[in-house]
């Protein structure tokens, strides 16, 4: 059922003392794969590398990227920086950002991604007392309390998270422009249209109750304890809590990642990527003026909407990956690491037919592992535009999401022929797959034929509600849901372990497996069909341990569901479905 991680390529074990080479534009890619297929390296990315038909390599058809499994190959964005201790902060290592282009909001040391520092709780509730006005463009709070001193050292980019908040699947980021005080009043002006959207979102789900705030300087650094980073901007300088080994550590070097864009690629046709690793790049949409208002699953709201009641998702627009590949066909990904990424992970948008992504594995990442397709691409007919014939099969998707954690371990839009088999999906704020963007306005539509099967899924919902460990949504005719072990499901909050949500319809969820119910925090249900948009569902063969589930489908039938009791043995026919899931050997 799982394969050992050893088969995987081990990138955490390169050091400087391996050979780099460097790729300032796009032409240099694939010299420098062959320059260390042998040796194995670093492939240092400096700008982003857009391969297209143009290229001179065979017009990039039938192109192979190749690395070998036991000569580690690593296409990195990052930049490395030394560190040293602060002269003005001698608990802590300093490092010079000058060689860093962009903004620097993720930092690695010896692989370990460090988070930012957070405000106290008291501060954070300072921005929802009742006496605080909250504007368009800004909060107002009186200042009556000495905790709201750290306020005004606030600095641009500071950066209010809203996890839960408006929705409980969601979490919107907004940054500070400037804090300004004026007898005994402090006014902390937001991001615009960011803040504004943020209290304008579609389908009345506006907000402005932060629950944490980060990056909030040298201060709460100190208190974050090891583990943590503060960018200075203005000074171009990083402050690195490592520890008790602050003073001592010499030579110590982090990786900043520079880039957003690893590799793009458009109009693409037969290329493979093999034996590779793609790791440290960033995103910095969170602190743009149009911020990352999420409404739903990494789907983006830029501008605020002309009503609470407007939800038309064809304006929200998927998150962005580091790796992209465009009105491409048959690309294959193959026996690939993503890791260290700031974004999501890899992404297929536009027209994207016949491609693979099989026995990758996807860590450490900021968002959605693999997203495909788009969530506006309903009624389109030429085939050429449309998802088609892909297949996500017998990868190891574990710890992603762990920084947007709304996004899900697989998120799909429409698309037909998706097979969606044999992976492994684990450790996940909300939901493991997420499959027919979105809500069925368009019936019928080209989704059809897809298939979620034989998957192992579990320690989803750790953080939010109102999702599932397989997640529909529309009219997807003839598409199964079969074969899969879920388990370890950490909230129900509206959501269950299998949630045909609004409009899906022409399903058949059979011989599938959930586990461990008592896992879960609160009420928990493993089928959650809760009303009646969604309709003509069979339900066949299920094997629980918990009686919990709702059902106000129309037409949607449920036969042979199996209840085992706490002490009681599985089922053969459970048994047999849990071993045959997950990665094959």
């Amino acid at each position: 059922m799982r394969r050992s991680s050893s088969l995987f390529l081990l990138l955490a074990s390169l050091t400087a003392a391996q050979k780099t080479c460097s790729v300032p534009g796009d032409a240099a890619l694939p010299a420098c794969i062959q320059t260390l297929r042998d040796s194995g390296g670093v492939i240092e990315i400096t700008s982003d590398v857009t391969l297209t038909e143009t290229l001179n390599l065979d017009g990039l058809s039938n192109v192979d990227f190749v690395g070998t499994q036991s000569t580690p190959v690593s296409i990195s964005g990052g930049k490395q920086v030394e560190l040293s201790v602060c002269s003005n902060a001698p608990d802590l290592l300093c490092g010079d950002l000058s060689t860093v282009n962009g903004l620097t909001r993720h930092l690695y040391v010896d692989g370990v991604r460090y988070s930012r520092p957070q405000a106290s709780a008291d501060i954070v509730a300072l921005f929802t007392a009742d006496s605080t006005t909250v504007s368009k463009s800004s909060y107002t709070l009186v200042d009556r309390d000495v905790t709201s001193d750290a306020i005004k050292s606030w600095r641009e980019n500071v950066e209010f998270v809203y996890t839960g908040q408006g929705s409980p699947w969601s979490e919107s980021r907004c940054a500070v422009e400037s804090v300004e005080e004026s007898e005994g009043v402090i006014t902390v002006n937001m991001k615009t249209p960011c803040f504004d959207t943020l209290q304008n979102k579609p389908c009345g789900q506006s907000t402005s109750t932060p629950i944490t705030i980060e990056n909030t300087g040298l201060d709460d650094l100190h208190l974050s304890g090891a583990g943590s980073f503060w960018v200075d901007a203005e000074q171009g300088v990083v402050y690195v809590n490592i520890g008790e080994k602050n003073s001592s550590s010499d030579n110590l070097v982090a990786i900043v990642p520079d880039l957003e864009t690893l590799i793009s690629g458009v109009n693409l046709n037969g290329v493979s990527f093999k034996n590779l690793s793609f790791e440290y790049a960033t995103y910095n949409q969170a602190t743009a003026p149009e911020g990352f208002i999420e409404q739903q699953s990494g789907g983006l709201v830029f501008a605020p909407v002309p009503s609470s009641d407007f939800c038309d998702d064809t304006t929200w627009y998927p998150m962005p990956s580091n790796v992209r590949f465009t009105d491409s066909s048959t690309v294959t990904v193959s026996n690939c690491e993503f890791r260290a990424l700031g974004a999501g992970a890899l992404q297929f948008d536009g027209g994207g037919q016949g491609h693979v992504v099989s026995s990758c594995l996807f860590e450490d990442i900021s968002g959605t592992a693999i997203q495909l397709g788009e969530y506006d691409t309903a009624n389109i007919t030429d085939t050429n535009s449309q998802i088609l014939d892909n297949k996500i099969i017998d990868n190891v998707i574990r710890n992603v999401a762990n920084e947007y954690h709304g996004t899900c371990g697989i998120q799909v839009g429409y698309s037909a022929f998706t097979d969606i088999s044999y992976n492994e999906i684990y450790d996940l704020p909300y939901s493991g797959v997420s499959i027919g963007w979105g809500w069925g306005r368009s019936d019928p539509s080209y989704a059809a034929n897809n298939v979620v099967n034989n998957n192992v899924i579990h320690d989803f919902k750790l953080l939010l509600g109102d999702g599932g460990g397989i997640y529909a949504l529309s009219a997807q005719v003839n598409s199964t849901i079969d074969g899969n072990w879920l388990y370890n499901m950490g909230k129900g909050a509206g959501g269950g372990a299998y949630y045909p949500d609004q409009a899906s319809a022409y399903w058949t969820i059979s011989n599938n497996v959930f586990s461990n119910a008592s896992f879960c925090s609160d009420d928990c249900e493993w089928l959650h069909v809760w009303q009646d948009s969604i309709h003509d569902i069979d339900i066949v063969n299920s094997y629980v341990d918990t009686t919990t589930y709702e059902n106000n489908g129309i037409g949607v039938t449920m036969d042979n569901t199996v209840v085992v009791q706490e002490g009681e043995e599985w089922p053969q026919e459970a048994i047999d479905i849990m071993d045959a899931a997950g990665v094959r050997e």
